[in-house]
Parts: C-alpha cells; structure tokens; sequence
C-alpha cells in the first residue's frame, strides 16, 4: 500500500494466489479444523473436550501411528473464540490433562485448593474456565470507580486477567512441537463489528452525488497465523492474517495482544460485558471472495471491495478501526469461515466414508434439543418475546450448514453435543440428571449444570463449572471412540496394512461404534468395518461420566448473589446517571432505576433460577414447613 492511499484492487495474480489453497492432503494423513460455538460459562464444557483431544492426539502421535492426524485450524464464536485463542496460543507447551476425580477437583479449603492449581497449572483450558471465571469478581464495582462512562453490567477485569495469565504462559521457558499441529495453526475468532465496513452497489443510475446503493457489513472475522519456531518457517502465510510466532518474540508476549483483545470482543455479550477497540490492516477486507453463478450457469468468484471513502483514516493510508462486540450477535457463519480455511473457496471436501480426508468437528455446548414450537400471538408482550428467540436462534448457525453435520452419510463434518449417556449409547446408570419429559437422557444444554441465568451460572458455582469440563472430557472420548470414524477401506487407512494389524483388534468397530464381531483378519474385506479417526486406548485414560452436582447450591448462595446483583445495579445505575450522556438510553436506564424496576427485574430473575436450579436438582430447598423442635 502506497504510504497515504488506501490499499488498492486486487491483481489476477494476487487473486489466483490467494484461492490456490490449500495444498493437497498427504498420503495416510486426515486433516481436521475445529468450529467452537458460542458457550458463556459453558466454555468450560468446550475446554474440557478440547483437553481431552489434546491428549489423545499427543498418545496416538507418541505410538508410531500409521495414519497421521492433522489438525489446521480453530474458529471461534464468543466464548468458543476464546477456547480457540487459548488453544492457538497453547499447542507448543506442555499442557497436563486433567486425570483427577471429581471429587478431587471439588476440594475445599484454600491449601488444598491451592495445591489443586498448582498440579494443574500447565492446564490453561482448565485454568481459565474453572478456576479464573467466577462471577463474584464480575459484580465489583471498582470499575464504575473511573471517570470513564460505565461500559456494561459485568465488570470484565477477572476476564482480563485471566486472559492475560494465559497470553504470559507463552513467553515461560520450556517449548514443544507437535507432529499434528500445522505450521502454521490458524485461529478466527468472529466479531459484531458495530462500525461496520461499508460498501457500495453500483449499477443505479447516477442522480447528483448518487451513485448506487450503500450497505455496511458488520458481521466480521479476523484470521491468525500462529507459527512453530521449532520447525522450518511456513511458506504459506496469507495476506489477510495476522501473522503470530509461537512463542511471541517479545518478552512480555505484547504481540499476542491483539489475539487476546479479538477473542474477548467475540466473547463480550452486548451490554453484559464491554466492548472492545481494535485495529487491522484495511487490506485484510480485500481478500473475502465469495461464489457466484454467472448467467450461463458457470459457477465463478466475486471480490467485494470496500467503499474506502466512508473510513477516513483507510483513505490516510492507516489501519481500519471499529468497535467490536459478541461474535455471536449476529449469523458470522464460523463453519463456512473454517470450512472455506479448510476445503478452499467455493470447493468441498469429499464426504463418502471410504474417501474423506479432511473434516470440521463443530463443538456446540449450548445446541438446543428440539421442541414444541408454539405460534405466536399478536400481543405486545408474545411479539417483543419472540423477536428476542428469533434473533438469538438466527444468528448462530445457517441450516444449510447444519443440515450437513445432521447428515449420517456425511463424514467430512462432525458434531459434538453435550449429553449424558454412556458409551453405549444409554443413559448412565444410576444418574441422577433429570430426565426430559419423555423419559430421555439430557441432550444438549439441559446435559450441563451451569446453562441457566442466561448460561451464567457456572461462573456462579464450581462444583457446576467442575461437572461441565469433565463431561466435556467424557463426551470427547466417547465421540472419538464410536462417532469420528471412517470406513477401513479409506486410503487414510492405508498405513494399517499389512503391517499394523496387531492395532485392528482394539479397534475394529462396524459403523457408528459397534465393536467389530469377532477378531479382523488380515483377509477381512476392508470395506465392511470402520476404524477410528483418532483411535483412543479401551478405558479412555480412566475417564468416568461426572455425577450430577446435586445441592451445588442453596438458598443462602442464591440470596447472596441477589445481593451482590442488586449491589451493582444500584452503583452502575447512579454511574449512568452521573455520566449525563445524551440520548434515549441513558434516559431509559434512570427511568427503570427511578421506577424500581431494575430491583423487581432482579427478583423475578432470582425467583426464577431458584426454581429452575430446584427443578433440575442443583439446589437444595429448606423444607417449607420445618417440623416442630420440642423444647428442653
């Protein structure tokens, strides 16, 4: 770019450079790139399964495997961007899993637990999600203290220290490399861009200073490239990326910055946590070509240029800088982000069982099971409630998208859910999990324990964040061992045989996990039985379903979170109202707070999740009529 002008068209070079990726899968190897959904506090449950295909990874890798496993990418909505940025920036360190009993991660007592966090403190997923996320720290008011404007209604310090801590982990002594990360590893994180970046449709005719049709596109993404410093250096980094070393190059790891502010900008629900500023090179917009048909059917490649005139410091020759929020605050479409990293723009990865070499496996702590879906009535009240639903359940996935990872025949998308059910598919014994109303295992959010107040209530109670990581790690295992397979005939495969065959009989399975009857032989048809992905030693590294946290919490917790809430109401309600800011809003906000709303909303909350958390047996109730207690 030419020092005080915006960055200007694309050449055919640059363009054909840029869509002749990715290069072609190696021989006996499968590709893999993660999609991280939106999770709030259930970002523990995603840490967890991320911990435990680490860990599988590194003991398939260690064994001299004869098929490798790839792993290119991670792209992240809100919370699952966060899981991404901590899995980017963590792949060349030693990371130890979490091999306690839950039980032993429930201890209490400060030297105990303190122990507990030493033992685990190369664990950042575990660090981070369980031992940093709390929602006391969240409802301090020290943040309503500055002279700024109050930003939002959580206080989002712990989260960004906690972010900080693990950023700092990188520069700490002590590196490794993984034979199945790529170099480099890429990380999207998705972003509300509430600048937004406009765009003009020409093709009008030109009236006076008309000269088409303006839109802004404010659903966005920034792409990472996070490099190995123990292997050669990539000759693939691409021009709409940031471009990482790993470890950062600088002593206090400031480079690594920028990941960390993108990832919490796409986890900073809006109005519950603040916004964030950031900056990117503007070119970084040039490259987002798309697929289109021209009019004899032909498909082709459309590349949308920016409207540089509306973003003076672009047409200055500057970076581009816009206010960021919650990535899953609109349709940032993440799978069809990763999957165009992944397959190439406008391709697709073969899907048979017997052909497919690459894969996303899409993570989604807070999928929701089907359900009875009532029409609306045309009251104020029913309307405004379901344009909520709507915009919530319309911005996380396209049904196309989801339509394929649902397909059975389809092996080139995976998805893990949360669920309680054993390896065999039926619901643990002697669980004491609520079941749905028709008798069923929980599926879904309804699996974990810390998705209600609004999937806030895991940051509220650890024992409920403690449940949630190890059913994360159940949930992978079980999903590696009977679920992520391939069909034996597959050339992905090809290294089993002859010379592996001491492996099929540990993992010979007939299709969706079903062991194989009787013993592989080296003669058997390849085409009838299926192998393993990413093949997890029989007993999972000991891993067990965790027990239901029944009674987590009581009475005396939920009046004291009442407490701390109404506490910092009262305090960001006099800030609004002191900052004097101009506009609608902050007139409205001391409305409710003159109204007494804000406290009476508050109740209803907290009678709600009182019976909410009652129902599903997470809290433990005083009887209501206690008996009488005769005296001395």
């Amino acid at each position: 770019m030419a020092q005080g002008s915006p960055p200007s068209a694309l050449s055919e070079d640059e363009k054909a450079k840029f869509l002749a990726w990715p290069p072609p899968v190696t021989d006996r190897t499968f590709e893999l790139g993660l999609v991280l959904g939106g999770t709030v506090s259930a970002g523990a449950y995603t840490a967890g399964a991320l911990d435990f295909l680490i860990q599988a990874l590194d003991h398939w890798h260690g064994q001299n495997p004869p098929h490798k496993v790839l792993l290119r990418l991670a792209a992240g909505t809100s919370g699952g961007a966060v899981c991404a940025a901590v899995l980017g920036v963590s792949l060349n360190k030693s990371i130890t899993p979490v091999r306690q009993s839950q039980a032993e991660l429930n201890v209490e007592g400060n030297d105990a637990r303190n122990a507990l966090k030493d033992a685990l403190k190369d664990n950042p997923f575990w660090q981070l999600w369980v031992e940093s996320l709390d929602l006391n720290p969240m409802l301090d008011t020290d943040d309503l203290d500055q002279d700024q404007p109050a930003r939002a209604l959580l206080n989002d310090t712990p989260i960004k220290h906690a972010m900080t801590a693990v950023l700092q982990r990188t520069v700490t002594p002590g590196t490794l490399s993984r034979p199945w990360v790529a170099n480099p590893f890429r990380v999207a994180t998705t972003v509300c861009n509430l600048r937004g970046v406009p765009y003009t449709v020409a093709g009008a005719p030109t009236i006076g200073p008309y000269s088409g049709n303006a839109f802004v596109e404010h659903d966005d993404y920034a792409w990472f490239a996070l490099s190995d410093p123990n292997r050669p250096a990539p000759q693939d980094l691409r021009p709409n990326e940031f471009h990482l070393p790993r470890p950062p190059a600088e002593q206090n790891g400031s480079s690594y910055d920028i990941l960390g502010r993108f990832a919490r900008a796409s986890g900073a629900m809006p109005v519950g946590l603040p916004s964030q500023e950031l900056s990117r090179p503007a070119i970084h917009y040039l490259y987002r070509p798309y697929t289109r048909v021209n009019d004899y059917g032909v498909p082709g490649i459309g590349w949308p240029k920016p409207d540089w005139s509306e973003l003076p410091e672009v047409l200055a020759g500057g970076d581009y800088t816009f206010t960021g929020v919650d990535g899953g605050t609109m349709n940032n479409d993440p799978v069809k982000i990763a999957h165009d990293a992944l397959a190439g723009v406008g391709q697709h990865n073969p899907r048979p069982p017997g052909q497919a070499n690459r894969a996303l496996l899409l993570i989604d702590p807070l999928v929701d099971k089907p359900t009875h879906i009532e029409a609306v009535d045309g009251s104020l009240v029913a309307t405004v409630k379901a344009v909520i639903n709507t915009f919530v359940h319309g911005s996380r996935y396209l049904t196309a998208d989801l339509d394929l990872f649902q397909d059975r025949d389809v092996f080139s998308r995976f998805q893990l859910v949360p669920n309680r059910l054993a390896e065999n598919g039926l619901p643990i014994p002697g669980d004491k999990a609520p079941l749905d109303k028709d008798k069923n295992a929980p599926v879904g959010e309804a699996a974990l324990a810390g998705t209600d107040l609004f999937a806030m209530a895991g940051w509220y109670a650890r024992p409920l964040r403690v449940h949630d990581y190890l059913l994360g790690r159940f949930n992978m295992a079980t999903y590696l061992r009977t679920e992520m397979i391939l069909r034996a005939s597959n050339p992905v495969f090809d290294g089993w045989f002859p010379d592996r065959l001491d492996l099929l009989k540990d993992y010979g399975l007939t299709e969706r996990g079903t062991p194989f009857p009787g013993e592989v032989q080296a003669g058997t048809d390849r085409a009838v039985f299926f192998l393993p992905i990413i093949p997890v030693p029989e007993g999972s590294f000991g891993v067990q379903p965790p027990e239901w946290p029944t009674d987590a919490l009581d009475t005396e917790d939920l009046e004291a979170l009442s407490d701390r809430i109404d506490q910092r109401v009262e305090v960001l309600l006099k800030k609004v109202r002191a900052d004097s800011l101009p506009g609608f809003g902050p007139w409205l906000l001391s409305l409710v707070a003159s109204g007494g709303i804000a406290s009476a909303l508050t109740d209803r909350i907290m009678d709600d999740l009182k019976k909410t958390l009652a129902d599903r047996g997470l809290m433990s109730t005083p009887p209501e009529n206690p008996p009488d207690v005769p005296g001395p």
